[in-house]
C-alpha cells in the first residue's frame, strides 16, 4: 500500500487527480456517450478489444523512454524541477504511466464483468436495470479515462525530452564559452 501512496504522491496527490482535465473530459464524454452505450448490449467488446494493445503501447513508451535516455539524462530528470512543482520529472512520468495502466486495467475488468454478468441477484428487474446502468456508466468512464490518459503520458514524455534537450543546450553553451 505504501508503494501506491508513493505513486500518487509523485502524481501530484488527490488534488492533481481531481483537478486533472483528463478526469473532467472523461466525465463530460461519459455523459455524452452514456445514452447510446446504455442501449447497446455489446458496447463492452470495444474496451475488451482496445485496452490490451493500448496498455501495451503505454508500456512500450515507458520502455522506449528508458532505452534512449542515458545515465546523465536520468540524473537530470531525477532532480526536483520548479516547472513540476518541485517534484522529480522522472517520478512524475513513471507515476502517470502507472496510473494510466491501472485505470486501463480497471476499465478492462469492468468491461469483462459487464460482459460475463457474474453476479446473480434476487431482486426486481427494475433494480437490476438500475445496477446495470450505474455499472455501465462507471465502466464507460474508466474506458474513456484510460484512453485520455494516454494523451497525458505522451505529453509528459514530451516534457521530459524537452528538459533533456534544454540541459543539453546548457551543456553545449558551457562548452563553447570555455573553448577558445
Amino acid at each position: 500500500m505504501t508503494t501506491l501512496f508513493d505513486i500518487y504522491k509523485s502524481y501530484g496527490g488527490f488534488k492533481a487527480f481531481v483537478l486533472s482535465p483528463y478526469l473532467w473530459l472523461s466525465l463530460f464524454f461519459t455523459g455524452i456517450f452514456f445514452a447510446g452505450i446504455n442501449q447497446n448490449e455489446d458496447w463492452f467488446s470495444l474496451p475488451i478489444k482496445t485496452i490490451p494493445p493500448l496498455t501495451g503501447f503505454t508500456f512500450a513508451s515507458f520502455s522506449l523512454l528508458f532505452a534512449i535516455i542515458d545515465e546523465d539524462n536520468r540524473l537530470i530528470l531525477s532532480q526536483p524541477d520548479t516547472d513540476f512543482g518541485g517534484r522529480k520529472p522522472i517520478l512524475i512520468v513513471v507515476s502517470k504511466i502507472v496510473h494510466s495502466v491501472m485505470m486501463q486495467l480497471c476499465a478492462l475488468v469492468a468491461a469483462l464483468l459487464l460482459h460475463t454478468k457474474p453476479i446473480v441477484l434476487n431482486v426486481s428487474q427494475e433494480t437490476i436495470d438500475m445496477i446495470n446502468s450505474v455499472a455501465t456508466g462507471f465502466a464507460l468512464f474508466l474506458f474513456i479515462y484510460g484512453l485520455l490518459l494516454v494523451v497525458s503520458v505522451a505529453l509528459t514524455l514530451f516534457q521530459l525530452v524537452d528538459i533533456v534537450a534544454d540541459a543539453a543546450d546548457v551543456t553545449e553553451l558551457g562548452k563553447t564559452e570555455k573553448d577558445p
